[in-house]
């Protein structure tokens, strides 16, 4: 399945995929706090399942290295959280 390789300063953290659905490595950078915070989003929507799925991040901040390598791989590191699409959108205010 394709997936992505996610190195943090060149040491491998995990590989993230899934066999059907949205996969999505995002990176945050939030400046309403004094020095700003960053953050890193590793999640994806299993269309099968219909479930949100999200895997562990690293802290990252100023000189954090991340690698994004996308792979075609047998087997993936599993999710550390997995939820319905409905309890999702319930526990953000949309019905």
């Amino acid at each position: 399945m394709r997936a992505f390789e996610v190195l943090i300063n060149g040491h491998h953290h995990s590989t993230v995929g899934l066999p059907q659905g949205v996969l999505s490595a995002i990176v945050n950078w939030i400046s309403r706090r004094p020095d700003g915070e960053f953050d890193m989003h590793l999640g994806a929507l299993d269309t099968s399942t219909n479930e949100h799925l999200l895997w562990s991040t690293p802290t990252i901040g100023v000189g954090t290295e991340i690698t994004i390598r996308i792979v075609d791989v047998p087997a993936v590191d599993p999710p550390t959280d997995r939820r319905p699409t409905a309890e999702i959108e319930t526990s953000d205010g949309e019905e």
